[in-house]
């Protein structure tokens, strides 16, 4: 398997948020976490390796996602309307940038849908994991990516 880094991640993170919301995002320490009650996970898989990008954010986080994403005010900004669908959106980009940049390009991959889940669960010692924090004018978003090797068995 290819490495990842936190750093990787978060930059894989940033870029895409200023793509497609045009949200500068800074490195954030867990510590700084404030409360991410909203929750999204995909997985995907190639030949070599089934994993997962859980995602992590606040309603602050949220509501400026989606406003950004929509033109929207934040306050015209409905959490189950259009911030849980652009946190399940961000998911999908997520990991489809986790995947090409560990190979996908050059190996066929298969990315699931993205869900809504009620908590992301801590990594099992027997995955690697990849957990980044980031923040935007104080609003929280955790990337965290649970890898496993094919063969590695669960």
């Amino acid at each position: 398997m290819k490495d990842l880094t936190n750093e990787h991640v978060a930059d894989l993170a940033t870029s895409a948020l200023e793509s497609m919301a045009f949200m500068m995002l800074d490195p954030a320490d867990a510590s700084d976490a404030t409360e991410m009650d909203h929750h999204a996970r995909i997985s995907y898989s190639s030949n070599d390796e089934c994993s997962e990008v859980f995602l992590s954010a606040s309603q602050g986080f949220l509501s400026e996602l989606a406003s950004s994403m929509l033109g929207v005010e934040i306050e015209d900004v409905s959490m189950e309307e259009e911030g849980l669908p652009a946190l399940t959106e961000l998911a999908n980009v997520l990991a489809g940038e986790v995947a090409r940049a560990l190979g996908a390009e050059s190996t066929p991959f298969d990315v699931g849908m993205p869900e809504l889940i009620d908590s992301v669960p801590e990594p099992m010692s027997t995955r690697e994991s990849v957990d980044c924090y980031l923040d935007s004018m104080g609003e929280m978003l955790r990337v965290l990516v649970v890898r496993q090797g094919q063969d590695a068995g669960s």
